[in-house]
């Protein structure tokens, strides 16, 4: 559909924002189009950030992962609130994930979560109000078939609670211990550093 082709066409909108995009580690796509799968323009938009490492597309109205594009810097993805049902096999085409949401979807059945076997570093998984989480034994199995899993629905496999703030620096960690330790012991020039290197934003609305 014409509405789909939405995320490419806000280019020429964003134009002179785009023109470098090589460094942007986070774009958040809520809530910009209503379509069932994404198209091959927005996939080949979605292409040109190369070093994306969390990437948000809820409220879309997807209900296939048709055309998702390969991004293999990824480590955390956001597909809430969209209408979900299965072929989570394109995932593979983020190696590296690690924090997965699809809360509020159509996702049913645990067979429908096999394909995410295949996604080694996965250790944060969301699936809140699905209709899978009344499954029988629903946690236990899910840990039983994801062993890499850590957190289910925002708890440890014992059920303990993981805050948010705890989420954050397991993934903040990931990638970043070496800059980090470049930077210790540069107390005069630390704030311009910081401008240097934090990680940019998009936000297209």
């Amino acid at each position: 559909s014409s509405a789909a082709s939405d995320v490419y066409k806000r280019q020429e909108k964003y134009k002179e924002d785009l023109n470098n995009v090589d460094d942007v580690e986070e774009l958040l796509l809520d809530n910009i189009i209503t379509a069932e799968h994404l198209t091959q323009a927005d996939k080949k938009f979605l292409e040109r950030f190369k070093t994306l490492s969390c990437l948000s597309m809820n409220f879309l109205g997807l209900t296939s992962l048709e055309n998702l594009p390969e991004l293999p810097t990824i480590i955390a993805l956001e597909l809430n609130d969209n209408k979900i049902t299965g072929g989570l096999g394109a995932l593979k085409r983020f190696p590296e994930l690690a924090k997965l949401s699809l809360e509020n979807n159509k996702i049913a059945t645990l067979k429908d979560l096999e394909p995410l076997k295949a996604l080694g570093k996965l250790s944060y998984l969301s699936l809140e109000n699905c209709p899978v989480c009344e499954a029988t034994n629903y946690r236990e199995e899910i840990f039983k078939m994801l062993p890499q899993l850590e957190v289910l629905d925002d708890k440890d496999k014992e059920g303990n609670v993981i805050s948010e703030e705890e989420e954050e620096e397991d993934y903040e960690d990931s990638g970043e211990d070496a800059q980090q330790d470049d930077n210790l012991g540069e107390d005069d020039d630390e704030d311009d550093d910081n401008e240097d290197t934090e990680p940019k934003s998009k936000e297209i609305v």
